[in-house]
């Protein structure tokens, strides 16, 4: 949804530029999801190379077509960013999707499309009183990268496509490539692998049809790029260290999408492009009479294209944010962007999520039983000293057929002052099927939280559980469940760790999802299925407690 940007503007020091404070980041976030309206706060251009604009084309994105004007097209924010926007590190994350018309399809060319899309980063040395104010000059000492999704080659099933630079059967080439001069360790070619399936198509790595870049602000001496191809994966991350180069940075000057539009594919780097196909190739020899000659086979070597102006760019999102969160309530989440599951940490081996099959949830699809995870929201420790208690986390999850064995639950380790781990709490539900009921268990080992009475088939037995986890100091902790959403929460008895341990926590670690991961009582093991799916409807963090 579209996000205004009602800016408070903080100097970055007494130039005539001006650069975003700590407040304001978050609301630069676009998603591009509502096609009525803009793409605020994003500056796209320059206008001169920008045939297309449009919300309205392929709702959920922003699509981009150049005018053939031979320039670069790149998108702006209104100011610069100070490096310590949000609370260090902090992040910006661009998602892009491939035109499939221009790999699989004829979009203006029948022998090539060149293109390359993907993440610019401008970064200033200079002091802030010589930042002009004209955002389309660039001060002195500010040196960039752009990390780009480049294909070279063939469109369509067939056609001449670039040879010279693969070994494909289909002569076209997807890589991720970095150029610029902030640093060396992001540029060239990143040599990540992509797999040619043999009937003309590609999959994995770059040639994924949506890619996904990430800058991290970790200091002022230390910037991070990196990329992944699935949603559900970790970035693939390098880190820029560049205090002995250029000294402290003092601002982003640009961070955004970036779209190759001038002569660097053909004219840089394909005459850098290593050669798969050299010319000619010697294969043995042939007889002609009573004669033995040399049988070369001459590869065709097609002077590159530069991009067609006929292809489509399309933004998926533009998202900022911090990896040190201080708004609890920024752990929250509704669910309700489809595709997006950049708030996630996962570790699945086989299963799946997503946001978009069942919209308005989070569908968890389980490949039978296995020991898998997801942190949603959160950070790798939760600090009680930044997160006083009393706070709760509220979740409303829909479970698979009781059929079946499942189980799900909010696991957690409890760390004490020296950051070491005392114990582990997986407070959740299970569905015990030859019984035909459910009980709440908990994977611990002295942390045992008891209710007043067995939670029945009222409480816990509807198509939706709804859970709560309360901390309601450092030393104690409550669950509570219901049936319905007007139904009052039935709550346990406050556990106090500090009696069980000795210590109350002073964080939470491994704040994290896990499902269809228990052992059920063998008496009640009928077995866990493929495609075993989980629906989150919310999670809402928030501080107090609930009382009823």
């Amino acid at each position: 949804m579209l996000r205004r940007v009602f800016m408070s503007l903080v100097y970055c020091g007494l130039g005539a530029a001006t650069c975003l404070g700590a407040d304001d980041l978050s609301r630069l976030t676009q998603h591009f999801n509502d096609p009525r309206a803009s793409y605020e706060p994003w500056q796209f251009g320059p206008a001169s190379n920008l045939a297309t604009l449009d919300l309205r084309k392929t709702p959920g994105a922003l699509t981009l077509k150049l005018a053939g004007k031979g320039q670069d097209v790149k998108g702006l924010l209104p100011q610069p960013l100070a490096i310590d926007a949000a609370p260090l590190p902090w992040f910006f994350r661009l998602g892009v999707i491939q035109d499939q018309n221009a790999v699989a399809g004829h979009v203006g060319s029948k022998r090539q499309i060149n293109y390359a899309l993907g993440l610019n980063l401008a970064v200033t040395f200079s002091d802030p009183q010589e930042w002009p104010a004209d955002r389309s000059q660039r001060p002195p000492k500010t040196h960039d990268l752009q990390l780009f999704l480049v294909h070279v080659g063939s469109t369509g099933e067939v056609s001449e496509g670039l040879p010279q630079y693969t070994t494909d059967q289909h002569p076209e080439r997807f890589l991720i490539w970095g150029r610029g001069d902030l640093g060396y360790s992001v540029m060239g070619d990143w040599e990540i692998p992509y797999v040619e399936i043999g009937n003309g198509m590609k999959d994995g790595g770059p040639a994924s049809p949506q890619v996904y870049f990430q800058c991290v602000v970790t200091s002022p001496t230390q910037i991070a790029v990196g990329v992944k191809f699935n949603p559900m994966m970790d970035y693939r991350m390098r880190t820029i260290d560049f205090a002995k180069l250029y000294g402290p940075a003092t601002g982003i000057w640009e961070i955004g999408p970036i779209v190759s539009g001038d002569r660097w594919i053909p004219d840089q780097l394909c005459r850098v492009l290593p050669k798969r196909r050299l010319e000619p190739t010697l294969l043995g020899t042939k007889s002609e009479g009573s004669e033995l000659k040399p049988r070369w086979i001459d590869w065709p070597q097609p002077i590159p294209d530069p991009p067609h102006e006929n292809v489509q760019y399309l933004i998926d999102y533009c998202v900022f944010g911090s990896s040190s969160p201080r708004n609890l309530a920024d752990f929250s989440d509704e669910f309700d962007i489809p595709g997006y599951l950049d708030k996630g940490r996962f570790q699945l081996y086989g299963a799946r999520l997503d946001t978009h099959s069942h919209p308005g949830h989070l569908t968890l699809t389980k490949m039978g039983q296995s020991l898998e995870c997801f942190a949603w929201g959160t950070p790798g420790e939760i600090k009680l000293a930044d997160f006083k208690p009393p706070w709760e986390v509220e979740a409303c999850i829909l479970p698979p057929s009781d059929d079946w064995n499942w189980d799900f639950d909010l696991g957690m380790g409890f760390l004490n002052r020296a950051g070491q781990a005392f114990d582990y709490w997986y407070p959740g539900i299970r569905n015990l099927p030859v019984s035909r009921r459910r009980e709440n268990f908990s994977l611990t080992g002295k942390v045992a939280v008891r209710f007043p009475k067995p939670l029945d088939t009222t409480v816990i037995g509807g198509e939706r559980i709804w859970m709560l986890v309360q901390f309601l100091d450092r030393s104690r902790v409550r669950l509570g469940f219901k049936a319905r959403a007007d139904d009052r929460w039935h709550f346990s008895e406050p556990t106090a760790v500090v009696d069980t341990q000795g210590q109350p926590a002073e964080s939470l670690q491994f704040f994290a999802w896990n499902a269809s991961c228990a052992d059920p009582p063998a008496e009640e093991h009928v077995g866990f299925p493929l495609y075993q799916q989980y629906r989150w409807d919310y999670v809402r963090f928030r501080y107090g407690t609930t009382k009823e």
